[in-house]
């Protein structure tokens, strides 16, 4: 096997169980392959999804315990290898699809938006 091939094996196999070790509760709403990192609940109505002719809208905040860096390196590992490219510093696209995620230093604590949205043609 060549070293591309083993290298996406392993990227593949990383990511996989990163997901299943997670809670099945730990995905965004509306958005079943975007993980959540584990130790992030949702916050008590802080998720929307609505579906229209051009697409879906997705809106959701998550709290938890977590280092700015780890979780930008996350999201830039994981993301990737599901098919998003980057676009900017947490922005991302795939299928006519934008997604862009801020992080947000509350105290203890740290804040995990998503906005996802159709990309504007």
């Amino acid at each position: 096997m060549s070293k591309k091939i083993i290298f996406s094996l392993f990227i593949i196999f990383s990511i996989n169980n990163a997901i299943f070790a997670a809670p099945k509760n730990n995905f965004v709403p509306g958005v079943s392959d975007l993980p959540v990192p584990i130790n992030f609940t949702l916050k008590d109505d802080s998720s929307s999804v609505f579906f229209s002719d051009a697409g879906r809208i997705v809106e959701a905040t998550f709290e938890g315990k977590g280092e700015y860096d780890d979780i930008l390196n996350f999201y830039n590992k994981t993301l990737r290898a599901l098919g998003w490219k980057i676009k900017g510093k947490l922005k991302y696209s795939r299928e006519g699809e934008i997604l862009r995620i801020h992080l947000n230093i509350r105290g203890e604590n740290l804040e995990i938006e998503f906005s996802l949205r159709p990309e504007k043609k």
